[in-house]
């Protein structure tokens, strides 16, 4: 990755810490989309199934690959965060975590 994405991605993955203490619902999904390997959304929805108070509530399959998932809010949270952030983001298939909100248009 270049400077400039390791940057954005860190800034990113610092405001979904700070929001993380607001709310409990994030979004993960592949930036590449269709193109992106099942074997890869499997393996992050695995990991998350695995973690205690994690619940995926939304796939999506269409257009992008990921899912919708809740966190219990409590010390995990940060810890599972940086995991998938750790073990899943790299250059050739880029994974994305976001805060969940609501989208307005006016």
């Amino acid at each position: 990755m270049s400077c400039l994405s390791h940057l954005i991605a860190s800034v990113c993955f610092l405001l979904c810490i700070v929001e993380a203490h607001l709310s409990t619902r994030f979004l993960a999904f592949f930036s590449k989309g269709e193109e992106t390997p099942e074997s890869k959304v499997l393996s992050v929805r695995e990991t998350l199934k695995g973690k205690t108070g994690c619940r995926i509530v939304y796939e999506y399959e269409l257009t992008l690959k990921g899912f919708a998932f809740d966190l219990d809010h409590d010390d995990s949270t940060l810890s599972v965060l940086e995991t998938l952030r750790n073990e899943f983001n790299d250059d050739e298939w880029p994974l994305t975590i976001e805060v969940d909100s609501e989208i307005h248009v006016y």
